[in-house]
């Protein structure tokens, strides 16, 4: 095992075999602690960090400017390892020539309480991160990420998160905001299995489709998401979720675009399900009973990775109550506010806490 506290890891060059320039580790333990991972190129996977069929803790560790040549310009989790991020950030521009500039995920990761992944750029998608594994995002942030298509293989898709057949991820109390990419899935494009709840994509921007993009083995279940802003450059897929020929599954959920006349929603040849009490600003996305459709959401602008609900908000008490308080994870919104607050709960990402009425004492 290697305990490191408080060090600097800094350009190191990976030439032969070229993974993990920075720091490589193979069946073994490794915690990093207050410390720098910085400026370190590999050839191939791993710029600042290769975990290969190991264990490894990164706590308040800053991994930036790292360069590689194939997959995890900052960080490649490979083969059987498991590694989990704690307040972590993977930013300042890392770079991969493959894919997942900030994060390549092969086997099992956590990314989690308040870890940043941001301002990365990958020329083969997956911006911020790429996972053909198991990764779970909880409390965190995946912006300004951009996968680019420099390698004219008409790939540039999930410009802040891609996840690729036979993954399986789930993204909770988190945001996914400011992404680019080159091609579609600004913010997410999915291939495999993704739960998304509690969670905001705002403000991505693609060519073709700028909130979610999902592919043909794709299935997606979206549960108090606010998908919001999101644009595209072409309006043929879509603005806000485009489903090529996979599932996408949404309940208590925003989707809706008010910068851009493109569908809100549009589908391939898959299947958009509405599991009832979600709200579109067009009649492109839901047709149930429940569901509110050409509706202004009325929410306020892009605040600490949410879009909060405005005074006269018709999100405001209008989500299905067993929804949202069914398990201990969805009762808790994006901020970390146990719903409901009042007599029901709200549709999309955070709940709405009210006015605060100041009433002057009475003098006698």
């Amino acid at each position: 095992s290697l305990n490191l506290n408080n060090v600097e890891v800094t350009r190191n060059n990976g030439i032969n075999p070229g993974i993990g320039a920075g720091i490589y580790n193979e069946e073994g333990m490794l915690i990093i602690i207050d410390s720098n991972l910085s400026g370190n190129t590999a050839m191939s996977d791993g710029g600042g960090l290769v975990n290969n069929n190991a264990s490894a803790i990164l706590t308040r560790t800053r991994v930036s400017g790292n360069l590689s040549g194939g997959c995890g310009g900052g960080i490649a989790n490979k083969n059987m390892g498991v590694m989990t991020l704690i307040t972590a950030e993977v930013t300042g521009i890392n770079k991969a020539d493959g894919a997942g500039a900030g994060l390549c995920n092969q086997a099992t990761m956590s990314v989690t309480e308040g870890s940043i992944i941001s301002t990365n750029e990958a020329k083969a998608g997956g911006g911020g991160i790429y996972s053909s594994g198991s990764l779970t995002i909880r409390n965190s942030f995946v912006q300004d990420n951009t996968a680019l298509d420099l390698n004219n293989n008409s790939v540039g898709l999930g410009g802040g998160l891609f996840t690729v057949a036979d993954s399986s991820t789930t993204v909770t109390q988190s945001a996914i905001t400011n992404n680019s990419a080159a091609t579609a899935g600004a913010g997410v494009a999915t291939d495999g299995i993704l739960n998304i709840l509690n969670s905001t994509i705002s403000a991505n921007f693609g060519t073709v489709t700028g909130g979610m993009f999902v592919m043909e083995n794709g299935n997606a279940t979206l549960v108090n998401v606010t998908m919001v802003d999101n644009e595209a450059l072409i309006g043929t897929f879509g603005s806000g979720l485009h489903v090529l020929s996979g599932t996408a599954v949404l309940g208590n959920t925003i989707i809706a675009n008010t910068t851009q006349a493109f569908n809100t929603c549009t589908n391939a040849s898959g299947t958009i399900t509405s599991l009832g009490h979600n709200l579109s600003d067009d009649e492109t996305c839901f047709s149930e009973a429940t569901d509110l459709v050409n509706t202004d959401p009325m929410l306020a602008e892009l605040s600490n990775g949410a879009r909060m609900p405005q005074l006269g908000s018709p999100v405001i008490d209008t989500a299905d109550l067993l929804m949202c308080t069914e398990t201990a994870v969805a009762h808790t919104d994006q901020l970390g506010q146990e719903r409901p607050i009042f007599n029901g709960c709200d549709i999309g990402a955070v709940e709405w806490p009210g006015v605060n009425l100041y009433l002057p004492a009475i003098m006698q």
